[in-house]
């Protein structure tokens, strides 16, 4: 009968737990639970494959202390060693060390046991039980549909689709999202911008041009706004020298400073074609003389004031100049056509019509953000991921979901007015000093929450969550809110995994103190934040907002052409439609693992050397470990594995190889139960670097007999059944040649 699930080391460890919990009740009257005895590795292959602290398990239950402890320490596992028999097991010697019991395990059994297990269950081995169909929504990617997907998104998207894997593989029912962050105020300053410009038609991919309208918009805005605020910092400077003159006018010992600040005046009021900037450029130099005088403190300060605003305009006014040389045709004629406009008006009156469901307005936005996401489906299928759903913001406010939620937290009382406003927040503080199932979220326990009140430092505690606006319009984290009772409720889902950025740590933390205030507690545990950090390129700075960013388009696109340089030189006699398509599976590969190989909570920083280096730990290096065992299969032909002697398995580089194979599920485990698939990612190079030695070191097919042949064409086939369905899971595709 063909097995469903095969978890060599699980059954291994499984066996050992049963085996030691019946001697050490049968011995010394102990009732153990299997899962209480600990299993280590030895930091020596000479000290056997698996240990057991067993010793100080028993002295520690038994209660002893001084010499009993020490003596039974010692003893114990000499008399349990000798208790058991293991010439029923895959264990050739069972050793007492110390107050450690140590499992050698038995090559020739062993090799059986394994091999014969992968190869039956192919294509299968590796599965798990952990989930046993229980629904589970992972939420990944979910852009802003402002600008295309970047290379950091692009770690969230892989991240968040590999995790998916795992866990449809571990047999959960497995429902990938996509959150739809359509209202907004970013959102709303795009369709502003493709109102204006919508007669001209998208030119090239959708999300790429939306991100350049949304650009110019965003900077047009600012930019209006500074040329406001150089009308305000002209008069402001103007008031700080009348102040000080006023001030200083009785003041007879300091008429050389009245004089030079009359002169000053005079420049900035009547001489137009003088720089008001070098007016307070010499204000600034009057300063240390000026702030001996108590009385122009004020003055001091608000000059401080005005040098950060002028920071500000000339950062600005620079940003605009770097947007004009990308797009000046689109930005000149966004400011032709928005001309005498008020763009921030403008734009809260797009969010408030939205918000309200008007007719017209909601059409725009759902067309401008199905082009956006229609871009990003483009960009996701070229590194195999897809969706379940698309859920969008709107539609919980439309249902009046968020509106309940509202209510609910009201109701409870936990949503409060601010003072001298109709703006709701969340009474975050109030609840960690009350509810220490809330404080304990924020890792603050009751002493410190007390010593912090004592001290009237109730500032340094969590800051509150706002939920709505003086208007009474929602927030998105209120709307946030209502999305994850929705993801719950609407889905049956019993665990949901939001794959977001380690800057939205406390706003996940407060997003589920909103779920536990509101009665949800269940859903507020189930809810798991998966962090990651940022992704970075050597010399690059991001920001969407002033167009500075690398989209992920480009970056494919360039490691596609570097993949296709490196197969040509490696695959000359290949047509070019193979080395294309190689070229582009490869890509895929390359960046996939160059975005799971770290831990999430881990920066990256992507380097192409890196990424496709063909000789060690890439994803080209896997895919060409495969492709290896692959043509060694390919020349065998069809082999018939039955009967194979694998007791013929007994160098270290074969026996280091089985090994590796039979950790696999393991791995698995190990990678959902962290959230961490960069542990599957060091196995997978382990595995290719373990056959790599293994087929360096012995011949396969020429070896010394057919015998031995067959049982290293089985280890051949183990391997690649292994190699393959970690590559699955970690979405980079399988090559025939390469």
């Amino acid at each position: 009968m063909k097995r469903s699930y095969f978890d060599p080391m699980a059954e291994i460890e499984n066996e050992i737990r049963i085996t030691l919990s019946s001697k050490i009740n049968e011995i010394y009257g102990l009732e153990l639970n299997p899962s209480e005895i600990k299993i280590e590795k030895p930091p020596r292959k000479e000290l056997g494959d698996l240990a057991v602290p067993v010793g100080f398990l028993i002295s520690e239950r038994l209660g002893l202390t001084g010499k009993e402890k020490g003596q039974i320490i010692q003893e114990a596992p000499k008399r349990i060693a000798t208790a058991i028999d293991s010439s029923k097991s895959v264990f050739k010697e069972i050793r007492p060390v110390g107050g450690f019991l140590n499992f050698f395990i038995d090559e020739t059994k062993f090799a059986h046991f394994v091999l014969e297990n992968v190869i039956n269950i192919d294509e299968f081995y590796g599965m798990i039980d952990l989930g046993k169909g229980e629904t589970v929504i992972v939420e990944h990617t979910s852009a802003n549909p402002v600008h295309p997907l970047h290379i950091g998104t692009a770690r969230n998207a892989i991240l968040g689709d590999t995790l998916s894997r795992l866990l449809k593989w571990a047999g959960y029912n497995v429902r990938r999202h996509f959150y739809i962050n359509d209202m907004g105020k970013q959102v709303a300053y795009l369709v502003y911008g493709y109102k204006k410009l919508k007669d001209l038609g998208i030119k090239g991919k959708s999300d790429h041009w939306l991100g350049v309208i949304y650009s110019c918009v965003n900077v047009l805005a600012k930019a209006r706004t500074m040329i406001n605020k150089v009308k305000e910092a002209k008069e402001t400077l103007l008031h700080i020298i009348d102040e000080a003159l006023e001030k200083l006018s009785r003041q007879t010992d300091l008429d050389d400073i009245l004089v030079k600040l009359s002169s000053l005046k005079r420049k900035l009021q009547t001489f137009s074609t003088t720089d008001w900037r070098e007016i307070f450029s010499s204000l600034k130099s009057l300063e240390t003389q000026m702030g001996e005088i108590s009385a122009l403190a004020k003055e001091k300060e608000d000059t401080k004031n005005l040098e950060n605003i002028l920071l500000e305009i000339k950062e600005w006014l620079e940003i605009e100049f770097e947007v004009k040389s990308k797009w000046g045709e689109i930005y000149e004629e966004l400011q032709k056509r928005t001309m005498g406009e008020d763009i921030e008006e403008e734009v809260s009156e797009l969010m408030r019509k939205y918000e309200e469901g008007d007719v017209e307005i909601s059409n725009l936005f759902k067309e401008v953000v199905e082009e956006a996401i229609r871009g990003f489906k483009d960009t996701l299928n070229l590194i195999n991921i897809t969706f379940d759903s698309f859920d969008w913001e709107s539609q919980l406010v439309r249902e009046g979901e968020v509106k309940k939620i509202i209510e609910r937290l009201r109701e409870v009382g936990w949503a409060k007015k601010e003072e001298d406003s109709e703006a709701l927040y969340l009474d975050i503080r109030g609840a960690i000093r009350e509810n220490e199932k809330v404080a304990k979220l924020f890792n603050l326990s009751r002493e410190k929450v007390n010593q912090l009140l004592r001290e009237g430092k109730i500032k340094e505690l969590p800051p509150n969550l706002p939920l709505t606006r003086s208007d009474g319009t929602t927030l998105y984290t209120t709307r946030d809110i209502s999305y994850s009772v929705y993801k719950f409720t609407r889905w049956g889902a019993k665990k949901v995994y939001n794959v977001i950025g380690v800057d939205q740590t406390l706003a996940q933390k407060q997003l589920k103190v909103a779920l536990m205030l509101s009665g949800y507690e269940d859903f507020a545990e189930n809810q798991i934040h998966v962090a990651y950090e940022l992704v970075t390129l050597p010399g690059k700075k991001f920001s969407s907002r002033r167009g500075r960013y690398v989209t992920f388009d480009e970056v494919f696109e360039e490691v596609k052409v570097r993949a296709y340089e490196e197969i040509h030189k490696r695959w000359p006699e290949a047509d070019k439609l193979e080395k294309k398509e190689a070229a582009e599976k490869i890509a895929v590969g390359a960046v996939r693992y160059a975005l799971l190989e770290v831990s999430p909570t881990k920066k990256i920083v992507f380097q192409w050397e890196r990424v496709l280096d063909f000789e060690k730990n890439s994803g080209p290096f896997l895919q060409y470990a495969y492709v290896r065992a692959l043509n060694i299969l390919k020349k065998a032909g069809v082999v018939d594995f039955k009967n194979a002697n694998f007791g013929l398995l007994n160098r270290e580089e074969e026996r280091d190889l089985i090994m590796k194979i039979a950790e696999f599920p393991k791995k698995i485990r190990e990678s959902i139960y962290f959230l961490r698939p960069d542990i599957l990612v060091e196995y997978s190079i382990r595995l290719a670097q373990a056959f790599n030695k293994f087929y360096q070191k012995h011949r396969v097919l020429q070896a010394e007999t057919e015998e031995l042949k067959k049982a290293r064409l089985a280890l051949v086939k183990a391997y690649l059944i292994t190699l393959g369905n970690t590559l699955d899971l970690l979405g980079i595709p399988k090559l025939e040649k390469m």
